[in-house]
């Protein structure tokens, strides 16, 4: 509505001039079809509206009846995919992340001390190779990840398949804010660039 506003004035102009203009002045005036008089009225419509949104798009403050800029929609686009990747972008993504965060989720679990037997929760768990990093220090133990995006749990699970053969990983699709765990216990939790979302 905030983006209307601005031109309810000239709605209200053009909408009664056309009407008035074409449905009475130019029909009484008997002169039928194209001609001098109805392309001087059209004319005259257009100079007012294209003049009315200049005069807008220059006096308003920036932004307010505009797009962002390509660079901020782009930006945005991007942290929406990253917040819970899908399609395309979101596989680009899963194919980006473990090169760009291994190191980090090495140092993670390296700090965390994981030990066998222990029960280890990830928050945002991607594309599961963190969960699987634990599976392997935490063996016999159990390791669950828990993602929002329906695709990283889908390529969690696929990279996880033994791990979950063996009942000794899970990975479920939830916000964390609404994870049920039944009274579950985890002897470490980690989350890796995830909470900016």
């Amino acid at each position: 509505m905030n983006r209307v506003r601005p031109y309810i004035p000239l709605i209200g102009f053009v909408v009664p001039t056309v009407v008035v203009g074409y449905g009475f002045v130019i029909p009484r005036s008997c002169i039928a079809g194209v001609n001098e008089l109805t392309i001087g009225f059209g004319t005259t419509i257009l100079g007012v509206v294209f003049t009315y949104v200049a005069g807008q798009r220059a006096a308003l403050p920036k932004g307010v009846c505009t797009k962002p800029p390509f660079r901020v929609r782009v930006a945005r686009a991007i942290n929406r995919q990253a917040a819970s990747p899908s399609g395309w972008f979101g596989r680009l993504l899963g194919f980006i992340w473990p090169r760009e965060h291994g190191r980090l989720n090495a140092e993670v679990l390296d700090a965390l001390d994981v030990h066998p037997g222990q029960r280890v929760l990830e928050i945002g768990s991607g594309t599961g190779h963190a969960v699987q990093e634990a599976a392997r220090r935490a063996r016999g133990g159990h390791v669950l990840g828990v993602d929002v995006s329906q695709l990283m749990a889908d390529v969690a699970r696929d990279r996880n398949r033994r791990g979950i053969a063996l009942g000794e990983v899970d990975v479920r699709v939830a916000d964390v804010a609404d994870l049920y765990l039944d009274g579950a216990t985890f002897d470490r939790i980690f989350s890796v660039h995830c909470i900016s979302f």
